[in-house]
């Protein structure tokens, strides 16, 4: 049963892929082979592979044998059509000329066969193969992006079937990530998987957001059919949520109509968006104030394109917003450039840290230096050029600020290894060794750090083939291999949900969730009367006092703090534990040592376990 085995008991050299092995039904001793080079058997459970039959040249995807008659056997070429013998193999005829994929029969009613096409041509039969019908396209569930087109067809070479043995009407079949049931033999299907299925929307998952106030509110930004946004916490998603780009593309205001990078305005509510839109590395900013259903092109031009690889509004500054090389005071209705320094031009941002987000990074274009400002843009400098590059084999450059440490970052160190840096020196963390691979091909392609928890880290790795994804929950120091079943294809997006401590993984074959290292409790509105909220002080603007009200979805331990404009903590209203309900804070407009703070904007902040909100208050004296 595979707890032990013997050596190589065929050579298969000459045989680059080997599509299928099947064994005899009954005998104990045949096997079949179906590879690029043909069909072969062995009498000698598989020592001895002999060519079999006198099937034409190509490659046989499939062999499927009739229990009840062993010498009836199917075999398709691929891309060439069904054969059929009646002889065990000894002679084959062309029973259905098609770009075939794979055949399945029922096992308890071996007349019916099913030959899963190449494109859209998959067929079922009744009687042996003498006559066959086509498959209907299939009826999926709304919201998950697969109503129409090709998501809805059952075809192609990743595609399964498997037959109920004790009804000939029943099959289950897995294509486009998501599982199909026929209780009519065929001539329908309806999709039959629940929930969210991990849907590709796209070849690449390029960024994802979560909304900071509302858990069931996160949108993936996709390279080819734009963003995707779910209000129900990924149960389902809006239909169309990028309607206007095939209209920007059609009149040469975009190069494509992919999305890449965007953020939620962090207002409570608000339904405004920022995010990229275009040709891949040259994209223009949009903007919505409906969560998607129609948008508004913010930049045009040449002039005004940039990768965008970076676009996020400011937390404490719901008007604030850093895009490429563009910054917005405006919540994204208009766009300034960042004054960079003269010598790097061309560069763009590539991070935020979380809880001082008036520090941001750049990169230049060559990706050989990073810049870092702690003024929200205003002035730069060179914070490390070590001589290497932060790319490797495309220009997109591997970072991450820390959300909690506004000094240190995570990227590249001379080996193409995660490395971390903290403004003085780097720290290589061995996570590429771990992994293998080739060095010519092999490198972290993405790190992604938990906001709650900065001590857990996830780096992906580029190659296919070898483990790609690691996890850390000690800061760098030690590595586990956490990529479990998640198809070795290489890594995009990832990214840790703020509320959950879940890490989201796009990619061609899908969006990934793996489970958090530590338990969190998401409020859900119609299972919590209180949900925790943060309201607008009033008066606004005050002088010279304000109150701020507040509610728990739970018990624990809570801080509500004032910051200054430029990030400094002011004032700290509360820090104690607290049970769950509703709270009204006063505040008299003065500092920690009772001093009287001077005219302008504070910002202030909840924090509530994993959970954070932010406000902004005018003071006038």
């Amino acid at each position: 049963g595979g707890r032990t085995w013997s050596g190589a008991l065929s050579s298969l050299a000459g045989h680059e892929i080997v599509y299928t092995v099947v064994c005899h039904p009954s005998d104990g001793k045949t096997v079949y082979l179906g590879s690029d080079n043909g069909l072969f058997s062995s009498p000698f459970q598989g020592e001895r592979l002999q060519r079999l039959g006198d099937l034409p040249g190509g490659p046989v995807s499939s062999i499927a044998i009739d229990p009840q008659n062993p010498d009836i056997i199917y075999a398709t070429i691929r891309n060439n059509g069904l054969y059929k013998s009646t002889n065990g193999g000894a002679n084959f005829s062309l029973l259905k000329s098609m770009a075939a994929s794979k055949v399945v029969l029922n096992p308890g009613y071996p007349h019916k066969v099913y030959l899963i096409g190449l494109s859209n041509n998959s067929l079922y039969s009744d009687d042996g193969g003498d006559t066959w019908h086509a498959f209907s396209q299939a009826t999926t569930f709304p919201g998950l992006g697969r109503e129409s087109g090709w998501r809805r067809w059952i075809d192609g070479d990743l595609s399964g079937l498997a037959p109920n043995p004790q009804n000939a009407d029943e099959a289950v079949a897995y294509s486009r990530s998501t599982l199909f049931k026929t209780t009519d033999g065929g001539a329908s299907w309806h999709e039959s998987a629940t929930g969210f299925t991990g849907n590709a929307w796209s070849w690449w998952n390029g960024a994802a957001a979560f909304d900071r106030f509302n858990a069931d509110r996160f949108a993936f930004f996709n390279n080819d059919v734009g963003m995707r946004i779910t209000l129900a916490g990924g149960n389902w998603f809006e239909p169309n949520t990028n309607p206007n780009a095939w209209a920007w593309y059609s009149a040469g205001l975009i190069g494509w109509i992919g999305t890449y990078a965007g953020d939620f305005q962090p207002i409570d509510g608000s339904k405004v968006i920022v995010a990229s839109v275009g040709n891949y590395f040259r994209t223009q900013l949009m903007r919505t104030t409906n969560n998607g259903r129609s948008w508004t092109l913010v930049t045009r031009g040449d002039d005004a394109e940039d990768m965008n690889l970076f676009i996020a509004f400011h937390p404490n500054d719901p008007d604030f917003v850093y895009a490429g090389d563009k910054i917005s005071t405006d919540a994204g209705k208009t766009f300034n450039p960042i004054g960079f320094p003269r010598k790097y031009p061309n560069a763009t941002l590539v991070g935020m840290c979380e809880s001082a987000p008036d520090v941001v990074f750049a990169m230049d274009k060559n990706r050989t230096v990073i810049l870092r400002s702690t003024d929200r843009g205003e002035t730069w400098q060179e914070y490390a050029r070590p001589g290497w590059s932060f790319k490797r084999l495309d220009s997109l450059p591997t970072f991450a600020a820390d959300p909690a440490d506004p000094d240190k970052i995570y990227t590249l160190d001379s080996n193409y290894d995660l490395a971390a840096f903290d403004g003085s020196t780097w720290q290589r963390l061995g996570v590429l060794d771990l992994a293998g691979g080739h060095d010519g091909a092999n490198f972290v392609r993405t790190v992604a750090v938990d906001p709650n928890h900065p001590e857990i880290i996830y780096a992906g790795m580029f190659e296919t083939g070898v483990p790609c994804i690691f996890r850390s929950l000690d800061g760098g120091a030690t590595w586990e291999d956490i990529t479990a079943n998640l198809p070795r294809m290489g890594m995009s997006a990832m990214k840790v949900n703020p509320h959950t401590g879940e890490l989201y993984k796009g990619s061609h074959i899908g969006t990934w969730i793996y489970p958090s290292s530590y338990e969190v409790k998401v409020e859900r509105p119609e299972t919590s009367p209180m949900r925790f909220h943060l309201s607008q002080n009033h008066p606004n603007p005050f002088n010279p006092t304000t109150r701020i009200e507040f509610s728990l979805a739970y018990p624990g331990p809570v801080k509500l703090e004032v910051f200054s404009i430029k990030g400094d903590m002011v004032r700290t209203l509360v820090n104690e534990k607290m049970a769950a309900g509703s709270f009204s804070v006063a505040w008299n407009g003065a500092d920690n040592d009772g001093n009287p703070l001077p005219s302008g904007v504070y910002f202030y902040r909840l924090i509530s376990g994993n959970m954070l909100l932010t406000g902004k208050a005018t003071l006038m004296r």
